[in-house]
């Protein structure tokens, strides 16, 4: 990303450098790399147990960022009849 850039660190296109997991005593931590055309982007996924989970963005360009939030169930559609 250029400086002054607004393309997302979300967004890349190119596989992954690595993508490590592992179990902790509370749950799971998934760690994954991308090297984007001007970046590295590294991501930390924390999943608990209970599915409250955190997910940090690290750049080599940027600040970091930090998002949190709970996985929930998908709940299936009733058909209508």
């Amino acid at each position: 990303v250029n400086y002054g850039g607004t393309d997302s660190p979300m967004i890349f296109k190119n596989a992954f450098e690595s993508c490590d997991f592992e179990t902790t005593k509370n749950g799971y931590l998934v760690k994954v790399s991308v090297k984007n055309e001007n970046d590295r982007l590294d991501y930390s996924f924390h999943i608990s147990v209970t599915g409250s989970t955190s997910l940090n963005v690290s750049s080599l360009n940027r600040q970091s960022i930090s998002y949190n939030g709970n996985i929930e169930k998908i709940k299936e559609k009733e058909d209508k009849k």
